[in-house]
């Protein structure tokens, strides 16, 4: 138990956490491969890690790990346990995860208990992805306030 504290004391500065600015972002990984205004996302390599930001008022509101696709390969290598277990404990918020018993056998989805996180680790893709629930809430509404705006008229 002891080494694995030790290792998450180690590996937890290597990566992005919700809430942190670009700023910040970029303190950890250095400058961006690339930057896409129009959805404020910024995108990220590091450890072996590609690392995908989306910033809601100026803070991460999404993240997405998955590792790096290296010259040749056709897939993405599996995240190893170590790997997941160290990106839940660095994107908690200080919460404790439960994962959902859902009997998705493509996914994994973890909550914090005192749900204002959510985490879905694609099990085809092997994309880890965080989002804070006010984040998606707002992505819902934006999407509810599109439909109805198309259904003008009907």
């Amino acid at each position: 138990m002891k080494t694995l504290a030790f290792f998450f004391a180690l590996v937890s500065p290597l990566f992005a956490r919700l809430g942190e600015s670009l700023e910040e972002c970029k303190a950890r990984y250095g400058e961006p491969y690339e930057v896409l205004q129009e959805s404020s996302t910024a995108c990220f390599n590091k450890a072996g890690l590609t690392v995908i930001i989306q910033f809601d008022k100026g803070r991460a509101a999404g993240i997405v790990f998955h590792k790096k696709k290296e010259a040749g390969e056709t897939v993405i290598a599996p995240l190893s346990d170590t790997e997941l277990v160290a990106l839940l404990a660095s994107n908690s918020g200080g919460a404790t995860w439960v994962e959902r018993e859902d009997l998705d056998l493509v996914k994994k989805i973890y909550d914090t208990k005192d749900e204002s996180r959510l985490a879905i680790y694609d099990k085809i893709q092997h994309r880890l992805s965080f989002f804070t629930m006010a984040y998606l809430n707002m992505i819902e509404a934006k999407k509810e306030a599109e439909e109805a705006k198309n259904l003008n008229g009907f």
